[in-house]
């Protein structure tokens, strides 16, 4: 990653597969329990919105060092998909483990990352894939259900809670 980052000049200008390498060492990172390492990788002022709370990256970060101390063994991230385009790049993830209570914890993410000078500028994660589950619990009722018009709503609520800045700049 250190090879990614020649200089000042190159960092401000660094292309969809430079972010794409990135993107992958951090979710590599936090599949290995590098934290420290994965959010130092962050710019000092970046921005997390998960479930349509968007916080600063150490408040963030000091949810997933909970969530770990909740696992057993390891924490699955298996990169599924990747699109990168300039300084955006989206990555899918399927993500498992075994919880300290006995259950297993599986999901699938969606996670948008925003660079800026080399590091991660906003990551956005979880509203497309809540959307997507709404979606996919919506074509299960019957039309005349009234849960599917809460649904559909839920599915327009998560939708814009995630797309309001994909089209724009984060910052």
């Amino acid at each position: 990653i250190r090879a990614l980052r020649k200089n000042t000049k190159e960092e401000e200008s660094m292309s969809g597969a430079d972010n794409k390498a990135l993107a992958l060492e951090y979710m590599r990172l936090l599949e290995a329990g590098g934290f420290d390492r994965a959010f130092a990788m962050f710019t000092a002022d970046a921005q997390v919105t998960v479930m349509g709370r968007t916080s600063a990256i150490a408040e963030f970060a000091q949810v997933v060092r909970d969530f770990r101390g909740m696992v057993v063994g390891a924490m699955m991230l298996k990169v599924t998909g990747t699109v990168a385009e300039g300084d955006k790049v989206a990555v899918e993830v399927t993500g498992g483990a075994d919880m300290i209570k006995g259950v297993r914890y599986d999901n699938e993410y969606h996670f948008l990352f925003q660079f800026r000078d080399g590091k991660i500028a906003h990551l956005d994660g979880l509203n497309l894939s809540r959307a997507w589950c709404w979606r996919i619990i919506g074509d299960g009722l019957a039309e005349a259900d009234p849960v599917r018009t809460r649904d559909g709503e839920a599915i327009a609520q998560k939708l814009n809670l995630a797309l309001w800045h994909i089209g724009g700049d984060y910052m």
